[in-house]
């Protein structure tokens, strides 16, 4: 044959061939060139759309493969929608080359990978994403982005300051707060309520926790009757839990007054001023509770 191609038909998918080459010219055959082994295959066929969920703690993609052409499918890369609408693969969300990944057809994904570089997801964004599978042969095309699935949560949003309850009075603090609904709950139910106080120190530094964080608190009012003084001056701030966790940033605080009315005045007397003739009124001061 002349020419530098030569296309064979009639191979059987997925065995390998080998071929030498040599060149001919009218004084004799020259000498033939190393073995080229070729496998007759192709890339692997495009796959559907995966299927992207929320399992447990973890936005699971999967996908199914389809044919491989004749030459098994060595990896796959998935490539995650981000903020700007982009494509992009982060082996460190989701390594496709892996040997588990490989085997089961999926990656599971922690949720705050969508929250950083490079995706930076909002929260009720549409995790979405396309999956290429590899053979020795090269690439399949992008499979289709799934147009439905799982969105984006978030830990809660920062809480509005708690407020003084009705129940305050010398003895206690009564603090109230609004209860964490979505989407200030991040899209995943509240799991805890977490209270700081200042012990009544007055420094931004000596907060330590009430509640809710070495034991889930679900409520949202509570009342601290140990470790006041009436006449003191408390601080306190909230901040919401969900599965995800919790945001960096308490509320705002509110400060409340260990005091109520004064107790009531339980007996006077009264007598005549010798001298004036006028009445003389005479009580004990009660307990001015603060």
């Amino acid at each position: 044959m002349s020419g530098t191609t030569a296309t064979f038909s009639g191979l059987t998918g997925g065995v390998t061939y080998k071929f030498k080459i040599a060149g001919i010219n009218k004084y004799d055959t020259g000498v033939f060139s190393s073995v080229l082994a070729v496998v007759a295959a192709e890339p692997p066929q495009a796959l559907d759309a995966p299927v992207v969920t929320l399992e447990g703690l973890y936005v699971k993609i999967a996908w199914t493969a389809l044919s491989d052409n004749n030459a098994s499918i060595l990896s796959y890369k998935v490539l995650i929608e981000d903020k700007d609408g982009s494509y992009i693969e982060d082996v460190n969300a989701c390594d496709g080359s892996s040997a588990t990944v490989l085997a089961n057809e999926y990656c599971l994904v922690d949720m705050d990978k969508f929250w950083v570089a490079p995706f930076e997801l909002q929260q009720r964004t549409l995790v979405s994403a396309k999956v290429i599978a590899i053979n020795e042969r090269g690439s399949s095309t992008e499979s289709p982005a799934n147009t439905a699935g799982t969105l984006v949560e978030t830990v809660p949003h920062q809480m509005n300051a708690p407020t003084q309850g009705v129940d305050t009075d010398y003895q206690r603090v009564h603090l109230d707060w609004d209860t964490v609904i979505a989407p200030e709950n991040g899209d995943s139910d509240v799991v805890s309520y977490i209270i700081y106080w200042d012990q009544g120190t007055g420094d931004d530094v000596d907060f330590v926790e009430l509640i809710g964080e070495t034991s889930a608190f679900t409520l949202s009012t509570y009342t601290i009757t140990s470790g006041l003084v009436t006449g003191g001056t408390y601080r306190f701030k909230v901040k919401a839990v969900n599965k995800w966790g919790t945001g960096d940033l308490f509320s705002d605080t509110v400060s409340v007054l260990v005091a109520s009315a004064p107790a009531q005045i339980l007996s006077a007397t009264t007598s005549i001023d010798p001298l004036t003739g006028g009445v003389v009124i005479d009580w004990i001061a009660p307990d001015p509770r603060g």
